[in-house]
């Protein structure tokens, strides 16, 4: 069994490599800061809401050096969450389009299958015709060849 090692590429060449029109999604990103669901037994019960929206600057955590990180902005979101929309509405009109498309793909075949056998009919029709042409000037041809060898110059006269 084959087996192999992938690399995964820098968050902050993400950003870099994708544009804004590529056809990949990007990849997700994950928040700073501690793991909602994830908390010592002993920690103290999450803040309200409220609070969360605007956290005091000594709860953020400090950057690691090097890694210069900017939250998106909120139109960075929304054409984020716009892009991701169209995406999946074209994605569940493709849906429907082979959905319907399968029930057409039957006729579609007939139709072209009949067109196919009308072609090939028509050729072997012109084929056949054509060589039931060349066989009738040869018949006549041998008549023609015959009547003169038996009877030659001699006149011809109404009774035999």
């Amino acid at each position: 069994m084959a087996c192999g090692a992938t690399l995964k590429r820098p968050m902050e060449f993400e950003a870099a490599l994708l544009s804004p029109g590529s056809p990949k999604r990007r990849r997700c990103a994950p928040l700073p800061g501690p793991t909602p669901g994830l908390r010592p037994p002993d920690a103290e019960p999450p803040p309200p809401l409220l609070q969360m929206q605007n956290p005091p600057p000594t709860l953020q955590q400090p950057a690691p050096p090097g890694s210069e990180r900017r939250l998106p902005t909120p139109e960075q979101i929304f054409q984020n969450i716009k892009q991701e929309y169209s995406r999946y509405q074209r994605w569940r009109h493709l849906e429907v389009v082979l959905n319907q498309s399968e029930a057409c793909v039957g006729i579609i075949c007939e139709r072209l299958l009949k067109d196919y056998e009308d072609k090939i009919r028509e050729e072997y029709e012109q084929i056949l015709n054509t060589k039931l042409a060349e066989q009738y000037e040869s018949f006549v041809k041998f008549t023609h060849d015959q009547i003169m060898r038996r009877y030659g110059t001699r006149p011809t006269s109404y009774v035999s």
